[in-house]
Order: structure tokens, then C-alpha cells, then sequence
């Protein structure tokens, strides 16, 4: 009898640590961008990025540092990068952000302080992706945000807009 009891009972206490490591594990803040519908090839792009501190303690980040953007065309190709460029517009640093608290950054995906070539007419989704190892979070977490879709369209006859 006692072993009908252990084998019940391991499987019900297991589940519950499982559930409770799970929790913990949820990443604090959440990351939405947006962006311009349409610009003009040899335009300068910007995304306003917005960090959002959804958890009910105060949390920290370093912020503009550790972003990876990700670009690719209708054709799921990523535009050659440029060497050597940062991505950021803004500044970086830590924050500490409380509860409901946000940040707003913009970054440049597209001009001369680029890091991505978009000198092709087209559709080009963008989404940004922040690595969480570095502020205590188990490799591989990161956290992702909205893809926006911004239309990049030939110049005008005569180099006009």
C-alpha cells in the first residue's frame, strides 16, 4: 500500500516545483517597437522601441547595449549588413525600472548610422530581441518584441518626394 501512495503522490509534488520554477522564470519586461508604414530608398529609418517593466518589483537592464535586430525581406532574406556600425541612436546604460515603468529608445535600421544596407524597394518585417543571461536569466532567455512591417519604396523621377 504504501508504494500505490509514493507513486501517486512524486508525480503530484513534481509538478508542482515544475510549476513554480516556471513562474520565476517569467522574464520581467516586455519589449514593443514601431515604426514608419512606408519611407523612401536612402531614407534614415527609425523604430521607437518601448521597454515595459511588467513585473511588481523593481527590475534592472542594461538598455541599448545587448539588442539584436532582426530584418528580413518578403523573401525571408536579411539585407547585408554594414561593418562597423552601432545600431543606436539613444544612449545606453542600466535602468531600474518599477512596476509599469517604461523606456523608450530609437534605433536606426535604415541610413547612414545603420547597421543594415535596405537600399532595395520592398517589404521588410523588423523585430528586436533582447538576451536576458546577462541580468540573471538562464541562457537562451530573451525577450521579443511585435514584428512591424515597413514598406520601403523607389525614389521619385527626378529625386523628388
Amino acid at each position: 500500500m504504501k508504494r500505490l501512495a509514493y507513486r501517486f503522490t512524486v508525480p503530484i509534488v513534481l509538478s508542482l516545483v515544475c510549476a513554480s520554477a516556471n513562474a520565476a522564470d517569467k522574464l520581467p519586461f516586455t519589449l514593443t517597437i514601431s515604426g514608419p508604414d512606408s519611407v523612401t530608398v536612402g531614407d534614415e529609418i527609425k523604430i521607437n522601441a518601448v521597454l515595459r517593466n511588467v513585473s511588481n518589483q523593481t527590475a534592472g537592464i542594461t538598455w541599448g547595449v545587448r539588442h539584436i535586430v532582426l530584418i528580413h525581406d518578403e523573401k525571408g532574406d536579411t539585407p547585408l549588413p554594414k561593418p562597423g556600425l552601432r545600431l543606436w541612436a539613444g544612449s545606453s546604460g542600466h535602468l531600474s525600472l518599477a512596476p509599469g515603468q517604461t523606456s523608450s529608445q530609437y534605433i536606426v535600421v535604415s541610413g547612414e548610422r545603420s547597421e543594415y544596407e535596405l537600399t532595395r524597394p520592398g517589404k521588410y518585417v523588423v523585430q528586436l530581441q533582447r538576451p536576458m543571461d546577462d541580468v540573471g536569466y538562464p541562457e537562451g532567455s530573451v525577450v521579443e518584441s511585435n514584428k512591424i512591417t515597413i514598406t520601403i519604396v523607389p525614389k521619385p523621377p527626378g529625386g523628388l518626394k
